[in-house]
């Protein structure tokens, strides 16, 4: 069974408790088989408001995470790739990026990657998508090698 958190998409504005959507046309956004820990919920300053309110972060033990698959939850178009710049001012602090639409133009985030896979066009769910990274602005203390190591993902 899979179960993903997908609250905006249910227009949940306030989120106190988690709220669990069983589906099977949405999948995480890595590979069944790991284990990752959310280190950032919904609704937590200073970095998912807004927009991003809906945004998880999820990482693993130590450096783990790094490189480690990121999977497209649902079938769409890349509407929007950043593959070059790395910097904390890139996309606004995404880094490396990708932004893709689903045919009913729900959108899904994936930052902070430390390779895109992916070029402009049609993705399938379930696609490798990218790496995970600590690109952009980042900040974290678990991983020495790569701070800030995690894998932001949301839904709008």
């Amino acid at each position: 069974m899979r179960f993903v958190i997908i609250s905006s998409v249910l227009n949940i504005t306030t989120l106190l408790v988690p709220v669990f959507v069983y589906a099977s046309d949405v999948n995480v956004p890595f590979i069944d088989e790991d284990s990752f820990v959310l280190t950032r919920g919904y609704n937590t300053p200073a970095t998912h408001i807004n927009r991003e309110r809906y945004a998880l972060d999820f990482t693993q033990g130590k450096c783990e995470a790094f490189r480690k698959n990121v999977i497209a939850v649902v079938d769409g178009e890349i509407i929007h790739i950043n593959d070059s710049d790395r910097t904390a001012e890139a996309d606004g602090g995404f880094g490396l990026n990708i932004l893709i639409a689903n045919a009913d133009n729900v959108q899904s985030r994936y930052a902070h990657l430390d390779e895109v896979l992916v070029a402009e066009g049609d993705v399938k769910a379930g696609q490798v998508v990218g790496l995970i990274g600590n690109t952009g602005n980042v900040v974290g203390v678990s991983c020495e090698e790569h701070p800030g190591l995690h894998l932001h993902f949301a839904m709008y």
